[in-house]
């Protein structure tokens, strides 16, 4: 699978959700439902991860990333 596919199969997942919730929900819920959506499509979705974040002095060993 090239990029441009990979690309185009997150956003048709991600019309999808639009298309079927109602606004103004929390940003988890989309997230939630966009990586549901993505493994109905057999796709592998890891939700969060730790990483190592650095950002000018701030060093954090472990914090969530989406």
């Amino acid at each position: 699978m090239t990029e441009h596919e990979l690309i185009a199969a997150i956003i048709g997942a991600a019309i999808e959700v639009h298309r079927r919730l109602e606004p103004r929900l929390r940003e988890s819920v989309y997230r939630r439902c966009l990586a549901y959506e993505l493994r109905q499509r057999g796709y592998h979705v890891v939700e969060e991860r730790l990483v190592a974040l650095e950002y000018d002095d701030l060093h954090e060993a472990q914090c969530l990333a989406c």
